[in-house]
């Protein structure tokens, strides 16, 4: 063999380990670099709405492909800076929120920022956690829902979160009930099973716990149908109170999102994904219904309800 042979050999041996090289590291150079999402939550890390969010988040990597999901907190007003803080983030920004309704968008009207709700783009919700009214195993609630005329104590969680606007709400049903907001859910449902107050009207999933071990007896459901968990305890309806209240929970993004439609296939494919069902069946909640895109529309009449609500009787102070 020729040395100019050789050489040849050579070099088309080199030259076919770099095409084999190169063909097994092509499909890693080809494979669709994952991005990062920031979910903002508006509540300190370890509360409950934070403990809430960081569990949908492999779920919401589940169904939004290619994307690696951070949580990060912004507490402060009731969720409103971190609110803001997505809203101007830009409509091709990497930052999603989770927020609670009708929490948030009183907190719009009541710190005179009605209109940041139409810098948000909304999505879902992802998560409904239905109002129980509880009580101490004295009965007192038992009591309350009977005859409301007798000056007894509703609790609820903070001033304009949405179990309060719903205490208020059922107050009015019942003209005899004082509404106390309490500093959080625990804090109304420990006064609740010490019979401090008569009852407290709290989302299911903070009580789930408490009923389970017997602390806080479940009165009724401000829901259109019975908990699935709880078939025997009835609506309001049931007990002539036509009260229906929620705690709904969703995802905002920077009004004019790029990828608007991706989310809202992706939310409608997570909510139908059989381990979020189970999950949020586990929580004592429900997975929200509804084009996920449209909820903005529904939203939007409750805003106008919470602001006449405001002009006639402010859940708080004003100023």
């Amino acid at each position: 063999m020729t040395a100019a042979r050789s050489g040849r050999r050579r070099i088309l041996a080199a030259g076919g380990g770099a095409l084999l090289v190169g063909a097994l590291a092509a499909p890693a150079l080809a494979a669709p670099q994952r991005r990062t999402l920031t979910l903002l939550v508006g509540a300190p890390a370890g509360s409950p709405t934070d403990l809430r969010a960081r569990s949908l988040v492999p779920f919401l990597e589940r169904h939004l492909t290619r994307h690696t999901i951070v949580v990060g907190n912004l507490p402060g007003t009731g969720g409103l800076e971190a609110a803001r803080q997505v809203a101007g983030a830009g409509g091709a920004s990497s930052m999603l929120g989770i927020v609670s309704t009708p929490a948030l968008l009183a907190r719009c009207i009541q710190d005179a920022d009605p209109d940041l709700p139409d810098r948000l783009a909304w999505f879902g919700p992802l998560l409904v956690e239905p109002l129980l009214l509880v009580a101490g195993p004295d009965g007192q609630g038992l009591r309350l829902v009977a005859n409301g005329r007798d000056g007894r104590v509703v609790g609820c969680g903070p001033a304009g979160s949405g179990s309060h606007l719903a205490a208020i709400r059922l107050a009015a049903a019942l003209p005899g009930v004082r509404v106390l907001p309490f500093a959080s859910s625990a804090a109304a449902q420990r006064a609740a099973a010490a019979g401090h107050i008569a009852a407290a009207l709290l989302p299911a999933p903070d009580l789930r716990r408490a009923i389970t071990v017997g602390g806080v007896l479940p009165v009724a459901v401000a829901a259109a149908s019975r908990l699935s968990w709880l078939p025997a305890v009835p609506t309001l309806a049931e007990r002539g109170l036509p009260l229906v209240a929620a705690v709904e929970r969703g995802l905002v993004a920077p009004a004019g999102l790029s990828a608007a439609s991706r989310l809202a296939a992706a939310i409608l494919n997570l909510r139908a994904d059989p381990e979020f069902v189970a999950w949020t069946e586990e929580l004592g909640a429900r997975p929200g219904e509804g084009d996920p895109a449209a909820w903005a529309t529904r939203l939007a009449e409750e805003r106008r309800e919470l602001a006449a609500q405001w002009s006639r009787m402010p859940w708080v102070e004003p100023g």
